[in-house]
């Protein structure tokens, strides 16, 4: 028997097509929407409902209208609008008057004890987060779908739409 064929057997099952296709997408989606409708809810002071309707009606339409193509597009523009949001949010955070500058934010009493390098060990609350950081950690990085050398079904999919050998070298830039 090959090889790939054994592998494929013993450890691509319906249980894990279930786990990985259904269970762990549906928990990503819900973190994601979760994160739009606070988002709109808090910034924009829309109703979430609202926010998840446009959200969800601009994916369908982009998708649908464009194909896997419109969507590989889609996903270098939302890469880069999220790199120049989160700078300038930065910048406009640190620049609101009741912040008062970078200075200001590392010496305010909320963040001083977050900022230390190496924790108070005598507080019981930090053993929780010490000891299940690096599992959680651990699991995300052997079990996430795409860490695997292959990539996973999304670098997959990005990588079948490339004409050229050589832009096979450009998707995992964007995954990091």
């Amino acid at each position: 028997m090959n090889f790939v064929i054994v592998v494929r057997q013993r450890h691509f099952t319906w249980i894990s097509a279930l786990y990985l296709g259904l269970v762990f997408n549906v928990l990503v989606m819900g973190a994601v929407s979760l994160a739009a409708v606070k988002f709109g809810e808090i910034v924009l002071g829309w109703p979430g409902w609202l926010t998840l309707t446009i959200a969800c009606s601009i994916t369908l339409a982009y998708s649908t209208l464009g194909g896997l193509k419109a969507v590989i597009i889609t996903d270098f523009v939302q890469f880069s609008l999220a790199m120049i949001g989160s700078i300038w949010a930065m910048i406009y955070i640190l620049g609101l008057e009741q912040i008062g500058g970078l200075s200001n934010l590392i010496a305010h009493a909320n963040v001083v004890d977050k900022l230390a390098l190496i924790p108070d060990l005598s507080d019981p609350d930090i053993w929780v987060p010490i000891l299940l950081v690096p599992l959680a950690v651990q699991w995300w990085a052997s079990y996430y779908p795409g860490s695997e050398p292959g990539g996973g079904g999304y670098m997959r999919s990005v990588c079948f739409l490339l004409k050229m050998k050589r832009m096979l070298l450009v998707p995992p830039y964007f995954s990091m």
